[in-house]
C-alpha cells in the first residue's frame, strides 16, 4: 500500500508541474515487485515490474509537457524558459520586456549626407501573445530613439518649416550634427521556433514618431558653435518590417528595413534607412 501511494504521488506531481487542473490516476497496481521513475529529456518515464503473484506484470508510462495543455493566462518575462506547448495546445501570455535591441543603421536613399549611425530600445515593453506548438503571433507597445548622423562637413539649419543639410562655414573644424528621433513601437510578429529554442521572427512595426530634434556644432578658431533645433516636421507613421533570427525568448541578430522617408522633400532631408544588431529576449 505504501508503495502503491508513493507511485500515485509521483505521477500526481509530474501531471501537477505542467497542468492547471489536478491529475487523473493512471494506473492502481497492488504489490508491484520494482517500480522505476526515470527522467528522459523532457519526459518522465514510469516502469512497474510485477504485481502481487503476477511476476509478467508490465506497465509504462510517460508524461512529457507536450502531453498536458496550458490554456490559462501567464506572464513571460525576458529570459525565463518555458516549456514548449503541445500539439494543438493554446497558451496565452501577458509578455513583457520583449525584443531589447541595439544596432548600427546604414542610410539608404539619401544622396550621400548621412553617416553610419545607431538605435537602441525595446520593441515591447508590454505586450501580449498567443502560442500554439511552436508557433505564436504577439502584439505590444515599446519605444525607440535613433540617432542619424550627417556625413563629413555638413551642418544642419532651419530654413521656415524645412531642415536643410549644408556644408560648415569655411575654415571651421570639428564639424558634427545629427538627427536624433523619439518613437513608439507597435509590433504585430509571428515567431516560429524550428529546433528547440532555434528560430525567427518576422513581422511590422508601426512607429509613431513623437519628438525629433537636429543638433550640430562646429569650432571656428577658438570658438565653439553649437545649436539643437526643435519642431522638426518628421513623418508622424512610418512602417518597418523586422526580422530577427536566434535562440527565441534570449538572444538573436535582427535586420530593420524602413522603406518609406523619414521626412517629405519640402521638410527635411529624404532618406530611408537598414538596421541590424542585437536583440535580447526577442
Amino acid at each position: 500500500m505504501r508503495i502503491r501511494c508513493l507511485f500515485l504521488a509521483l505521477i500526481a506531481g509530474v501531471a501537477a508541474a505542467w497542468a492547471t487542473e489536478p491529475a487523473d490516476t493512471v494506473v492502481s497496481v497492488a504489490n508491484p515487485h520494482s517500480v522505476v521513475v526515470m527522467q528522459r529529456g523532457d519526459s518522465t518515464v514510469v516502469d512497474i515490474s510485477g504485481a502481487g503473484a503476477n511476476k509478467r506484470f508490465k506497465f509504462h508510462y510517460a508524461v512529457a509537457p507536450d502531453t498536458v495543455a496550458d490554456d490559462g493566462l501567464s506572464v513571460d518575462m525576458p529570459f525565463f524558459s518555458r516549456p514548449p506547448v503541445g500539439k494543438g495546445r493554446k497558451m496565452r501570455e501577458v509578455t513583457a520586456f520583449k525584443g531589447i535591441y541595439g544596432g548600427m543603421v546604414f542610410p539608404v536613399r539619401d544622396q550621400g549626407r548621412l553617416a553610419l549611425s545607431w538605435e537602441v530600445g525595446v520593441n515591447s515593453l508590454i505586450g501580449y501573445s498567443v502560442r500554439r506548438g511552436g508557433a505564436g503571433v504577439s502584439v505590444g507597445v515599446g519605444f525607440g530613439y535613433r540617432r542619424m548622423a550627417m556625413d563629413g562637413n555638413l551642418i544642419l539649419e532651419k530654413s521656415g518649416d524645412q531642415l536643410i543639410a549644408g556644408a560648415a562655414p569655411d575654415g571651421t573644424s570639428d564639424v558634427s550634427a545629427h538627427i536624433g528621433s523619439w518613437a513608439i513601437h507597435l509590433p504585430v510578429m509571428y515567431t516560429q521556433r524550428l529546433h528547440r529554442s532555434f528560430g525567427f521572427s518576422i513581422g511590422v512595426v508601426a512607429n509613431f514618431n513623437f519628438y525629433t530634434t537636429a543638433s550640430m556644432e562646429y569650432r571656428s578658431g577658438d570658438v565653439k558653435y553649437s545649436s539643437s533645433i526643435k519642431g522638426l516636421h518628421q513623418r508622424i507613421l512610418t512602417p518597418d518590417i523586422l526580422f530577427t533570427v536566434g535562440s527565441v525568448g534570449n538572444a538573436g541578430l535582427y535586420v530593420r528595413w524602413s522603406p518609406v522617408r523619414s521626412f517629405s522633400g519640402r521638410f527635411g532631408p529624404e532618406y530611408s534607412f537598414v538596421s541590424t544588431g542585437v536583440s535580447l529576449a526577442f
